[in-house]
C-alpha cells in the first residue's frame, strides 16, 4: 500500500456582488497558494466549496489533507453529502459536493475538516483570505466547466511575503 503524504491547505473564499473568488494555502515540505476568480455568479458558500474542490486538485495522489475553513456550513455540507445524506435543491451547489467526493474517491484522498475562526490572527487563514480577496482584480476566471480539465497544480505558486 502507497503511503500517503500529509498536507495542511488554509483556504477560503469570497464574494463580491455575484462574483466570487477563492484563495488557497497548501503546506507540505513546501508551501504554494492558488487564487482565482470565478467565472459564474456565486454565493459565499458555493465559493469556498470551490476552493476545497480546487485545493483537492493541487495534491498528489494518494494524499492526506487537513482542510482548515472558516466556514461551518461548508464542512456540514461536505460530510452530509459524503454520508449520502444531503438534499439540495441548488443545481450548482450540488455539482460543486458531487465534484468533491468523486474527487476524495478518484484520486484517493483522505480528508480530514477543520474549522478555523474567522481573522483570528492565523497566518494562513488569513493569507487564504488576502489571495482570495485581492483575486478580484484578475482578468481571467475559472468556470465550473473547466475544472475538470486543467491541472491546478501548474497555476500554484509559492506564497508572496508581501503584505498589502
Amino acid at each position: 500500500m502507497l503511503e500517503m503524504e500529509m498536507y495542511n491547505i488554509y483556504m477560503d473564499g469570497s464574494v463580491r456582488g455575484k462574483m466570487g473568488t477563492i484563495g488557497w494555502v497548501l503546506q507540505n515540505q513546501q508551501e504554494i497558494s492558488f487564487a482565482s476568480k470565478i467565472a459564474e455568479n456565486c454565493n459565499v458558500i458555493q465559493a469556498k466549496l470551490l476552493a476545497i474542490l480546487t485545493s483537492l486538485h493541487a495534491v498528489p495522489r494518494p494524499s492526506d489533507v487537513n482542510i482548515f475553513t472558516d466556514s461551518e456550513e461548508a464542512i456540514r455540507l461536505i460530510k452530509k453529502n459524503i454520508n449520502n445524506s444531503l438534499l439540495t435543491q441548488n443545481h450548482t451547489m450540488h455539482t460543486i459536493l458531487q465534484m468533491i467526493k468523486s474527487s476524495l474517491i478518484i484520486y484517493n484522498i483522505k480528508m480530514r475538516l477543520h474549522k478555523v475562526r474567522a481573522h483570528s490572527n492565523n497566518k494562513w487563514n488569513n493569507e487564504a483570505d488576502r489571495i482570495a480577496k485581492e483575486s478580484h482584480k484578475d482578468r481571467t476566471a475559472l468556470t465550473y466547466n473547466t475544472l475538470w480539465g486543467i491541472d491546478i497544480r501548474e497555476f500554484a505558486k509559492p506564497p508572496s511575503n508581501e503584505k498589502k
